[in-house]
């Protein structure tokens, strides 16, 4: 993603087209996709990035560029966050089909435009699952009977999907933090930068 204060990354395995809000890159010689995008989203590269670069610190559309992406260290033994970032995007996976279904499911009930209900509740998601039941109600309108039967299963899965969702991410840091040779109370201060900075 190019207009962010970190690097933003997913893989896209088929052909397509894109606007220009999207940085196409076509990895590294040597090192799996996976291992890759759970670098580039990892705790670490975002606390590098944002040091860095005075761009991702624009208050207006901060920026990722090509050649930042190029200048980050890659460490040598970045293939160990390949199972870890294999088992997020299995994760991620389920909480788009699971976020895809809930919009459907609220729009047909609420007369609302399903992708618009799902980009405004990708937002919501970004915050976490708590509370989410009544930030959905606020979000649509709609009266608390009306999040029942369905949205209540579709929420239900969301909320058992975000523990693990939570602690896969931390460990994904961790061990990037520790791939980049940093000690405990370096790590520690990185991942909470990080925390912070994503509220």
């Amino acid at each position: 993603r190019q207009t962010a204060d970190r690097p933003v990354a997913a893989r896209h395995l088929g052909p397509t087209y894109f606007r220009n809000s999207v940085l196409a890159c076509f990895g590294i010689r040597g090192v799996e996709a996976s291992a890759l995008v759970g670098l580039l989203n990892s705790a670490p590269v975002a606390f590098y990035h944002r040091m860095r670069q005075a761009d991702s610190r624009q208050r207006s559309f901060p920026q990722v560029k090509v050649s930042h992406l190029q200048a980050l260290p890659i460490p040598s033994e970045v293939h160990a966050l390949a199972p870890l970032a294999r088992r997020l995007e299995v994760l991620a996976a389920e909480r788009i089909r699971l976020g895809l279904e809930l919009a459907r499911v609220l729009a047909e009930r609420c007369g609302a435009d399903p992708l618009g209900l799902w980009r405004r509740l990708r937002r919501l998601l970004a915050r976490g699952t708590t509370g989410l039941h009544g930030r959905l109600r606020r979000m649509t309108g709609l009266p608390g009977a009306c999040l029942d039967g369905p949205v209540a299963s579709y929420l239900g899965g969301l909320e058992r999907l975000e523990p693990q969702w939570v602690a896969e991410r931390r460990r994904l840091d961790i061990l990037a933090c520790r791939l980049y040779g940093l000690d405990e109370s370096q790590s520690d201060l990185v991942l909470r930068e990080t925390t912070r900075r994503l509220r």
